[in-house]
């Protein structure tokens, strides 16, 4: 490496301060420029190519931003114009030892990373030395483990990015059967962020390749997301939403809070339950002063005898007004 770059270059790559690894890679980068005029033979190229390769992967896992960004614009010049001639198996082989350290910035906290790493992706597709296919076979493989949700987030929006930009094709690697089984299991993640993520990129699936592609992959989730996608690709055909079903039976009343505690209603002697009585058209009967001063209701005999003095005294008012008549 020395030999190639000189030992200032590779003394900055490795220095702790990292405005002096940005300069470096700067450095290189504008090596290449010089070289690109002075090569004409492709030959003459490859073994600078691979000896970039090396250096932007080290670079790649730099922690610093500006480092980060200074390789990913190094590596888009040496493919897409240093490169650009050379055999697209030779630029593929150099690029596949970097494609674990940029998915890994998927997972990046800082939103500027992530676009461009987004961005490079994206980039390196379009390239006809790299293609999408190429860039397919990293992007859409199986993610090892759900807990690090910032990674799979970032991997799912990559993926979307991709979709949106290329779309799906049975054809070519990047297709429904190659996104969906990455996809799904990102569906039942704890964290929302994820879910949503993961549940736009289903949908955008279903609205390219449709409910027979895309069925067979969602067949065995859980039935309750099930009905949430479904519901889904019902609007995405414009179909129209169904109404939540309203309640039809009206709660039951709860007791009020230390109810069971209170006495029973008294009156006049009894308890009651379930609310006071029907108030009768008749007067009380009268009870024996004894009886009410005890506060205890008049026996039945009580009772008779003096229903009988009232009917006795009605008839001798009648008897007195016959008389008295015409």
């Amino acid at each position: 490496m020395p030999q190639v770059f000189g030992d200032a270059i590779i003394r900055q790559l490795n220095s702790e301060k990292w405005d002096q690894r940005e300069e470096a890679l700067q450095s290189i980068s504008e090596r290449l420029r010089q070289e690109a005029n002075v090569a004409a033979e492709m030959s003459d190229r490859l073994p600078l190519f691979n000896a970039c390769c090396c250096i932007v992967r080290s670079a790649m896992n730099d922690k610093v931003a500006p480092v980060y960004f200074a390789s990913c614009k190094l590596l888009e010049y040496l493919v897409d114009d240093f490169g650009k001639e050379l055999n697209a198996e030779d630029v593929q082989a150099g690029l596949a030892p970097l494609m674990g350290s940029m998915l890994a910035r998927t997972g990046e906290s800082n939103q500027r990373v992530l676009e461009c790493t987004c961005a490079l992706f994206l980039s390196l597709a379009r390239m006809e030395t790299v293609g999408l296919d190429f860039i397919a076979t990293y992007v859409t493989q199986q993610i090892k483990t759900m807990r690090k949700t910032r990674l799979v987030w970032g991997r799912l929006d990559l993926v979307r990015r991709t979709i949106i930009e290329y779309g799906l094709k049975r054809a070519n690697k990047f297709s429904a059967d190659t996104v969906l089984p990455m996809v799904i299991p990102a569906l039942e993640v704890a964290d929302e962020k994820v879910r949503k993520m993961a549940m736009r990129v289903v949908v955008d699936t279903y609205k390219i390749v449709g409910k027979d592609a895309v069925n067979p992959h969602v067949q065995n989730c859980k039935p309750a997301l099930q009905n949430s996608l479904q519901r889904r690709f019902d609007k995405a055909d414009g179909k129209p939403t169904q109404p939540k079903q309203s309640a039809t039976r009206l709660a039951p009343l709860k007791p009020l809070k230390g109810a069971g505690s209170l006495p029973p209603l008294q009156m006049e002697g009894v308890s009651l339950k379930g609310g006071p009585p029907k108030r009768s058209s008749l007067a009380p009967l009268a009870a024996p002063p004894s009886q009410l001063s005890a506060g205890l209701p008049a026996p039945m005999s009580d009772v008779r005898t003096t229903l009988s003095n009232t009917l006795d005294d009605e008839e001798a008012m009648m008897n007195s007004i016959l008389q008295d008549g015409p």
